[in-house]
């Protein structure tokens, strides 16, 4: 569906942002804002590279 899917990335050289809970809301003020579903393993493997 369409509907926003709160997205949490963590480990090892992954830097946090200023979110402080976890929800939809949330994770759309935080670093990586709101993705489309195809967006996200294309902004995860940016993510992993660097």
């Amino acid at each position: 569906t369409a509907a926003p899917v709160p997205l949490l990335v963590a480990g090892p050289g992954v830097s946090p942002d200023a979110t402080e809970t976890f929800g939809e809301r949330a994770a759309a003020r935080g670093r990586l804002g709101t993705l489309a579903g195809v967006e996200i393993v294309p902004r995860l493997v940016e993510l992993l590279r660097g």
